[in-house]
């Protein structure tokens, strides 16, 4: 089946935040009918599935405010405007656990939202792994762990990783990680 695009008849910026805009459309559907869309224009994420000399991941505890509670998950973070993916997967790994790469390596990307976001998340895999400085954000609250792979397997069947962008990162690298 071929589809019809929709054609945009205006677009504006309902709210700007630092790392993303509140966009408001008109459009016009392949019917002809005129609607509204609403949607969040990112610049992306990253997720980093860090990878350490004895094969355990870097995981984080981190306090989530919308969840009100504690999420288990990998490195990630927004990219900044101006930044790439991969300079931004760089910069989050410094920041949220102490490391720092010699080898940043790009597996995929995908859509965390394809109906209210605009914006892919980028997944890499982090090795060589060297101390570097911390510095969290004023609302981050991050635990660093390690977690052999099977482990964090274990902990993603089980349900108790909720978080889109980390379960997208581990079914790109899972059988990778796992093989090893």
């Amino acid at each position: 089946m071929k589809f019809t695009p929709w054609k945009t008849l205006s677009s504006k910026v309902l709210v700007k935040y630092r790392k993303w805009d509140y966009v408001e459309d008109e459009v016009e559907l392949p019917s002809g009918k005129q609607i509204t869309y609403q949607y969040i224009k990112s610049p992306g994420s990253v997720t980093i599935v860090a990878v350490n000399d004895a094969g355990e991941l870097i995981v984080v505890r981190e306090y989530r405010y919308l969840l009100n509670d504690e999420s288990l998950e990998l490195p990630a973070g927004m990219i900044d405007v101006g930044m790439t993916a991969l300079e931004t997967a760089h910069k989050e790994l410094a920041e949220e656990v102490g490391l720092k790469a010699a080898s940043m390596e790009y597996v995929g990307q995908a859509i965390v939202a394809t109906g209210s976001v605009q914006g892919a998340a980028y997944v890499f895999i982090a090795k060589g792994l060297t101390s570097a400085e911390k510095a969290l954000e004023e609302t981050e609250q991050i635990e660093t762990l390690t977690m052999t792979p099977q482990a964090f397997d274990e902990a993603v069947a089980r349900g108790e990783v909720k978080a889109s962008h980390v379960l997208i990162a581990w079914a790109l690298v899972r059988s990778r990680i796992l093989a090893n």
